[in-house]
């Protein structure tokens, strides 16, 4: 091994660590519980993506019933979710954490909730309306104000950064 190669290894293993240094420096709670629920929303995408692949297998046709195509946005709708809430970790933990955790709860509870119309969709309810029946009523509202409470944590956080 020459000293060019052990001059790049060092200088690279120096970097890695005043990298690691910052960024666990930075890293707060909140990121933390940003990270803890992305990754729950990505398992939990993850185990409905198996369980869609059921009814599609020759022997699991009667499943269909149970899990009808519109879970399918479900499945994606976790798996974005879940990458938001890894941004919106990286930018807590590098950009500042903001003044309070409000903005990171309502991302939070905006990750699960988020999907109310698709579940609500695939058994007959069409949640995307405010109008209508009750139920259907409350999961539309409901579905409004997790979308509402993901914009309201973005923009809070955005306005924060900047």
């Amino acid at each position: 091994m020459g000293p060019n190669v052990l001059l790049k290894r060092t200088l690279s293993g120096a970097f890695v660590a005043s990298l690691r240094k910052l960024v666990l420096r930075n890293f707060n709670t909140m990121a933390r519980w940003l990270i803890i629920n992305g990754a729950l929303l990505l398992f939990v995408s993850s185990l409905l993506g198996w369980l869609l692949l059921l009814p599609m297998q020759p022997w699991g046709k009667t499943l269909a019933l149970i899990l009808p195509r519109h879970w399918r946005a479900v499945h994606l709708d976790w798996l974005m979710l879940g990458l938001m809430q890894f941004a919106a970790a990286l930018g807590v933990s590098t950009l500042g954490n903001p003044s309070l955790d409000l903005p990171v709860i309502l991302l939070m509870i905006g990750g699960w909730l988020n999907v109310v119309p698709y579940i609500a969709r695939a058994y007959g309810i069409d949640a995307f309306v405010l109008a209508g029946p009750p139920l259907r009523f409350s999961l539309a509202l409901l579905s409004a104000a997790s979308s509402a409470s993901i914009s309201v944590g973005w923009a809070w956080l955005l306005f924060e950064w900047l």
